[in-house]
């Protein structure tokens, strides 16, 4: 147990030795590497504060609204934060392409115009895809505020102006928090920035990684191996120190008059600005690139009196949209295998770490340290440190670790190291959830540590594991910037394969397979909100986080 005192005094130590960490790292990083990270500032940053802006009246719906509304709009929530970024991209770009006024092909007399193209197209749809993150988070912030006060000031003011002054200053810190962990997001993944060919510090380093530049211990030097770790290490350590000040936010505050698990009051109505905003966002950022897929998906070359032109058939789409899975069988095949394994190691992983360093403060800020440093570790930089790890000549004394890199086994590892942070995340609050009572009742009966946690805990929160478990299924299907490095002979995954196919142009086929990861995402989505919905009521337990008594 640590009182109030302690618990913020390591909280302050754990920012500033991040802010140290990313200091020195940044200080090893050069100028070349420096420049790299400023030019993913210049598209983390305003991609973060745009995501901010359309995510907030979506965050409040979810947070401080109730019924239908509040289902739906998890439910969409939920199937947007699964789809990877480049299928967000190709819905974005399709859209753009059928618009006018979004892009205009070059004339003789005029270049062409093309909205998300360079830095603009970088940051536009990193913002559309930081989105949902940002709205997950920032729910989670506001759930957190005190619902104490929003009940006293309910009794003197509308449920608007309660928002307002009370509920939107108080979740501050966390908002904050929030819109920097969606910039660390955005300037680890590469799929877009590959898209509109945006020189960052990840995509520069998958760049240089698929050209062969650190194939040899010689080449990795030569390219500044250490310098490139270091700009890692700087993504990292602020990921930590905002990731510090999130967690603190996002704690509940318990009383004694009040279930601290128990809903807050309800401040979003039906009809009030916030849930009609909050409807359009999830229009805007749902219906549009469907639309737009269906319309790419069933683009067709038909006969006129004038000659050949681009028209559009149902029946198309609908053929095109049927063979697709078809056509990739075996990069599906490849991808559900390789997902199962990495979402049953995470969920695992993260189930045996979450529960293990429960009661144990410094072992939790160790693992808390870690987890932080595998999920704000650029995906290609983390390849490459893999593949570094486990190519080891025949004679090193590494070597027996050389069968996970000849085996084909690198993409499960890396994925699951990406993942592993998320699914500690959503496991988390296992650790404090389970009823004191049938834990007693168990060690009474002889049952040791391991004996508890499989036979009691994992019972009891048998949907919260299912649910976890189809979301880094998802998120593993289509995860791209570390498994593009590592992918071993033989047909790629789903998602590599789309991303070439997007180089390619092979427009139609693309559209295909997006509709197919946006089905996906939906089904899987209502999957992981119903087991959510399941959880046990927290409220009948008598058991608090060990930070918190």
């Amino acid at each position: 147990m640590r009182s109030p005192t302690a618990a913020a005094t390591s909280r302050v130590a754990a920012s500033l030795g991040f802010v140290a960490l990313g200091g020195v790292a940044a200080l090893l990083a050069g100028d070349r590497v420096g420049g790299l990270l400023a030019s993913t500032a210049a598209v983390a940053l305003p991609a973060a504060m745009l995501a901010m802006l359309l995510a907030l009246p979506l965050a409040m719906q979810i947070a401080k609204g109730r019924g239908a509304r509040r289902f739906v709009s998890l439910v969409a929530l939920v199937g947007l934060l699964l789809l990877p970024p480049h299928v967000i991209a190709a819905g974005w770009t399709a859209a753009a392409m059928q618009s006018e006024w979004l892009f205009t092909p070059a004339t003789p007399s005029t270049p062409s115009w093309f909205v998300f193209a360079g830095y603009r197209g970088a940051v536009l749809l990193h913002a559309i895809y930081g989105t949902p993150w940002a709205a997950a988070l920032s729910s989670i912030a506001l759930f957190a505020v005190d619902a104490r006060k929003e009940e006293q000031a309910l009794v003197e003011a509308p449920a608007w102006r309660v928002l307002v002054r009370v509920t939107l200053p108080s979740a501050g810190a966390g908002l904050l928090a929030a819109g920097g962990l969606v910039a660390v997001l955005a300037a680890t993944e590469i799929a877009i920035t590959d898209l509109v060919r945006v020189r960052t510090f990840a995509e520069e380093v998958y760049t240089q990684a698929a050209a062969g530049a650190f194939a040899t211990a010689d080449d990795w030097r030569a390219s500044g191996g250490r310098r490139i770790v270091a700009g890692g290490a700087v993504l990292a350590a602020v990921a930590g120190a905002i990731s510090v000040v999130f967690v603190h936010a996002a704690r509940t505050t318990p009383t004694e008059t009040r279930d601290p698990h128990a809903l807050p009051p309800r401040l979003i109505g039906g009809r009030s600005a916030f849930s009609i905003i909050a409807w359009a966002t999830l229009v805007l950022l749902l219906a549009v690139p469907t639309l737009a897929l269906l319309q790419q998906a069933g683009r067709m070359t038909v006969e006129s009196p004038d000659g050949p032109r681009r028209g559009w058939a149902a029946s198309a789409a609908l053929r095109e949209f049927a063979a697709a899975p078809l056509e990739h069988r075996r990069e599906l095949l490849v991808s559900a295998g390789l997902a199962t394994a990495t979402a049953t190691t995470v969920v695992a992983g993260a189930a045996s770490i979450v529960w293990a360093v429960r009661n144990r403060p410094r072992v939790r800020s160790a693992a808390f340290a870690l987890l932080v440093l595998a999920g704000a570790t650029p995906g290609p930089l983390l390849a490459i440190l893999a593949v570094r790890l486990f190519n080891q000549p025949a004679d090193g004394w590494l070597a027996p670790l050389g069968w996970m890199y000849d085996g084909g086994a690198m993409p499960w590892l890396v994925q699951s190291v990406r993942l592993a942070p998320i699914g500690a995340a959503v496991l988390a609050p296992i650790a404090w959830s389970t009823p004191i009572g049938v834990l007693a009742a168990a060690e009474l009966d002889g049952a040791g540590p391991f004996a508890r946690f499989l036979r009691v805990v994992c019972p009891i929160h048998a949907a919260t594991l299912a649910g976890c478990w189809a979301a880094i299924f998802a998120l593993a299907f289509g995860e791209l910037a570390a498994t593009a490095l590592v992918v071993p002979p033989g047909p790629p995954p789903i998602a590599v394969r789309l991303l070439s196919l997007m180089h390619y142009g092979v427009e139609e086929r693309v559209a295909a397979l997006a509709l197919w990861f946006l089905l996906g995402g939906v089904l899987l989505a209502l999957a992981v909100v119903a087991a959510a919905s399941q959880t046990p009521n927290r409220a009948a337990h008598d058991h608090d986080p060990p930070d918190r008594r």
